[in-house]
C-alpha cells in the first residue's frame, strides 16, 4: 500500500513521459520521490509485473530494462 501512496500512478507517468529522451534508471526515479531504491523498485515491479530497473520508451511503445548479473 505505501508504494501506491509514495509512488502514485498519475505522476509516474510524467515520468514514462520523460523516458522517451533518455532511459530512466531506478536511481533517478527513487530520488526524485525521495523513497528508497527498494521501494521504486517493488512500485514498478507492481506496475510492470516483473524486476524493473530502467525504463525506456520510443515513438509509441514503452520498455523496460532489467539488469542480468
Amino acid at each position: 500500500m505505501a508504494a501506491y501512496l509514495l509512488l502514485p500512478y498519475r505522476f509516474l507517468q510524467d515520468v514514462y513521459v520523460s523516458s522517451s529522451a533518455n532511459p530512466v534508471l531506478i536511481s533517478e526515479i527513487a530520488d526524485e520521490f525521495l523513497v528508497s531504491e527498494a521501494m521504486a523498485h517493488r512500485r514498478l515491479e507492481l506496475a510492470f509485473g516483473h524486476h524493473v530497473d530502467a525504463i525506456v520508451a520510443t515513438d509509441k511503445f514503452m520498455g523496460t530494462i532489467e539488469y542480468l548479473e
